[in-house]
């Protein structure tokens, strides 16, 4: 797959176009990389994303409420 994505970004290049990736979970590191491949773009969030990481923070809350003794 890498291939594939550096063939695309190579094409973008030839072609003066802009080249973008989407970063699931943005660190400086792995934005940092997209870049070093050669994408003049990277999509930090988007809404399917957000819900998703929305839905882990919600669910680890409410198992750490169930595991609370009630009063």
């Amino acid at each position: 797959m890498t291939r594939a994505c550096a063939k695309v970004v190579e094409a973008c290049r030839r072609q003066g176009k802009a080249c973008g990736t989407q970063v699931v979970d943005p660190t400086e590191e792995n934005v940092g990389e997209a870049f070093g491949q050669g994408y003049t773009f990277v999509v930090l969030a988007s809404d399917v994303f957000l819900l998703w990481k929305w839905a882990e923070r919600m669910g680890s809350l409410i198992r750490s409420i169930r595991q609370v003794p009630a009063r």
